[in-house]
């Protein structure tokens, strides 16, 4: 008698760690709820470790303000000119979203004239001469959307042998002469130097 009593206690016991098993697995594949929590911190911590994190450079000026925002690859070892980023391809100049330019008041850039407001900041490398792109739509990813029929100006600059190594890319806005400021690039072994001269 005491073993037929044993054996329903076990057998009693086996279908209700059985019931349970199927509740929680019914739980997580219909609502999907635990799972999405330990998605959105998995999604969390990575936003946090990106490769190319985001940095800006802000420049004031009397009352004229210049900021520019960027995200800033590092070298790695990689061969940058020419293979990581080719050459006559547009390129967003940074990692992630558009580069983002913006000037308060309206410029003077290698003799032609740029609106104030703000612009994504595209360029396309070459190996003695760079295009440097200032477009309207300034909100975008990458240049996977570029459009050239937004382009609000198109200039030419020749690029420079940096001084140093330069493992992250930066910018740098710097004070100039009398109303003028420099826009300076710095990646791997390259020097770009922008003049900005505020329009009269």
């Amino acid at each position: 008698m005491k073993t037929q009593i044993a054996f329903l206690i076990a057998f009693a016991f086996l279908l209700g760690s059985m019931g349970c098993g199927k509740e929680q697995s019914k739980d997580e594949a219909g609502t999907g709820q635990s799972a999405a929590v330990v998605n959105d911190s998995t999604t969390a911590d990575k936003s946090q470790e990106r490769l190319s994190p985001p940095d800006t450079s802000i420049l004031q000026i009397d009352d004229w303000n210049l900021k520019i925002s960027y995200s800033a690859p590092s070298v790695r070892g990689r061969k940058i000119w020419g293979d990581l980023v080719p050459y006559e391809k547009v390129w967003r100049t940074g990692a992630n979203e558009a580069t983002v330019f913006y000037s308060s008041k309206t410029l003077i850039i290698e003799g032609d004239t740029l609106p104030a407001g703000r612009y994504s900041f595209f360029t396309i490398p070459g190996e003695n001469e760079w295009t440097l792109i200032f477009n309207k739509e300034w909100n975008q990813w990458g240049a996977y959307e570029y459009d050239e029929e937004k382009d609000a100006l198109r200039v030419k600059t020749t690029p420079e042998k940096a001084d140093t190594m330069n493992e992250v890319l930066r910018f740098e806005l710097l004070e100039g002469d009398s109303s003028t400021a420099v826009m300076h690039f710095y990646w791997e072994k390259l020097h770009l130097a922008v003049p900005l001269r505020e329009a009269e």
